[in-house]
């Protein structure tokens, strides 16, 4: 596999650009200073610290107590084997909430469509946006998506249509901040929508209208659903989200 495609897959388990190069950096060597991974990954020196403690956190690396620092790679097969288990856990939690939604206890008729393709979910998210009367809730764990949907948003949600925008995004803030162009393409929505900083990646994104329908999918392959909601989930979704989001910081803070 060509160490590009080791990135992307790496970026998809949720390492950011200088995270990935760095740990495949320190895969090739048997422990190696925070100097030499600098070196060896090309991740800026002013940066090398701040990425390998995430690392740490994120359990892919250890330190060594030893002067200067040695840093070493986890087992990649302890890691695969941990990731695996998350994102079998994360599924599960997506599963049991699909059926949550699915318990109506008003018993009235929900809808489900499966999404099979990238062209299927790009049509049926402009298609839900435009008809959006009152709120349009957006989960992502990736800012190019969110850059995708920028045109579409500032077209669509503008006078006279009245629209509530809320977006929940995961990013490297580090990495964005030297990122210019990101930068000067997420003004306008930040100017003009509610923008907050998720803690954490998801394995899905979601999009939701109204709180009457919600499109959910996969990041990776853009497979995914589309479902309505009935009347009495609504009434617990709406305070539920609104309370989680309310314990999330802007992203505007952090620029």
């Amino acid at each position: 596999m060509a160490l590009k495609e080791v990135l992307d897959v790496l970026a998809r388990l949720g390492l950011s650009e200088y995270e990935s190069k760095a740990y495949v950096a320190l895969l090739r060597k048997d422990g190696a200073t925070a100097s030499e991974i600098a070196n060896e990954s090309k991740v800026p020196r002013t940066r090398i610290y701040d990425v390998l403690n995430s690392l740490i956190e994120k359990e892919f690396i250890d330190p060594e107590k030893s002067r200067p620092i040695k840093f070493y790679a986890r087992p990649v097969e302890e890691t695969i084997l941990r990731l695996k288990k998350q994102l079998d856990s994360e599924i599960d939690v997506a599963i049991d909430e699909v059926r949550k939604l699915q318990k109506d206890v008003e018993q009235e008729r929900m809808i489900m469509f499966m999404i099979r393709n990238e062209e299927s979910l790009n049509n049926y998210i402009k298609r839900y946006i435009e008809e959006a009367e009152q709120t349009i809730n957006i989960s992502l764990d990736s800012i190019d998506d969110l850059l995708n949907l920028c045109n579409l948003l500032l077209k669509v949600v503008k006078p006279p249509k009245s629209v509530k925008v809320c977006i929940d995004i995961y990013t490297d803030i580090n990495q964005l901040k030297n990122e210019d162009e990101k930068l000067n393409k997420l003004k306008p929505l930040l100017n003009r929508f509610d923008v907050k900083l998720l803690p954490l990646p998801y394995m899905f994104s979601t999009i939701l209208i109204d709180y009457k329908k919600i499109i959910v999918y996969l990041q990776e392959n853009k497979q995914g659903f589309l479902m309505s909601i009935g009347s009495s989930m609504r009434e617990m979704l709406e305070p539920a989200v609104s309370d989680y989001r309310a314990r999330l910081p802007s992203l505007r803070d952090y620029l």
